[in-house]
């Protein structure tokens, strides 16, 4: 009995001690909660914002701002992408045209395969948003891929989603199966443009198995003109032995 009893306390204690060290961030008023939850929803921080988000929402459901903020959160954490659907719905509803909830609900659909319905919000949004709005969520390149979502599914009876996974942003490249191609795939900031590094983005770079004086990777180019798109590198051997680079758009 006593060394149950012991072994009990043991357990406990130490349960305790884990829940104290992983604690959630703790706030002094919901306007230091509020300061720490658009600081981590503008950094993209979506997990940390999502429960703060929560939070202010059950304050105030009809808050247009909550709506869109917690919405935008579920879009990028959850698995099940329909769920953001009705708070983006009621934001860019209350919120009008030019609300950007119009456009992360044109997102909502476009993740779920309803391109129609996409479509319709993000030419809303092109036509009302304001113009900083629609460079920085590159509403052009969201119509193109949902048109081609669209046309995609007019040559298929039924469209199948064989696997669903969840990674973390860093880790998400160990996720693609090479086994049929071969080669691997790193994240690198060796063929970062100007404009990669003012966005902090590293490319994706495929090294095939074979052909490894050509390797593909992704980057926003020179003026983002195309958005994220994907590029080649050619290594050309020169006379005196160096070696050149030459990229071209795919």
């Amino acid at each position: 009995m006593k060394v149950s009893i012991t072994y009990w306390f043991i357990i406990t204690l130490f349960v305790l001690l884990t829940s104290v060290g992983f604690s959630q961030q703790v706030f002094e008023n919901d306007k230091e909660r509020l300061a720490y939850a658009n600081e981590q929803f503008d950094q993209g921080n979506y997990g940390e914002a999502k429960p703060q988000m929560s939070h202010f929402l059950g304050k105030d459901p009809k808050s247009t701002e909550f709506n869109l903020k917690f919405g935008v959160c579920l879009l990028f954490t959850d698995e099940d992408k329909s769920e953001s659907v009705k708070y983006l719905r009621y934001s860019a509803t209350k919120g009008g045209k030019e609300s950007r909830a119009t456009f992360f609900l044109g997102k909502a659909y476009h993740l779920t395969y309803r391109f129609n319905e996409a479509l319709i919000e993000y030419e809303k949004f092109k036509q009302y948003g304001e113009s900083d709005d629609k460079n920085d969520l590159q509403v052009d390149l969201h119509i193109n891929m949902a048109k081609n979502g669209k046309n995609l599914l007019r040559n298929l009876t039924e469209l199948v989603v064989e696997e669903k996974k969840v990674s973390s942003y860093p880790r998400f490249q160990y996720s693609y199966d090479l086994s049929q191609i071969g080669g691997k795939i790193l994240v690198t900031d060796e063929f970062q443009s100007k404009l990669d590094k003012k966005k902090d983005y590293r490319s994706l770079v495929y090294f095939p198995a074979k052909n490894q004086n050509v390797i593909f990777y992704s980057s926003y180019g020179k003026d983002g003109e195309n958005g994220l798109d994907l590029y080649k590198v050619r290594r050309l051997q020169m006379e005196n032995g160096q070696m050149r680079r030459y990229c071209q758009l795919i």
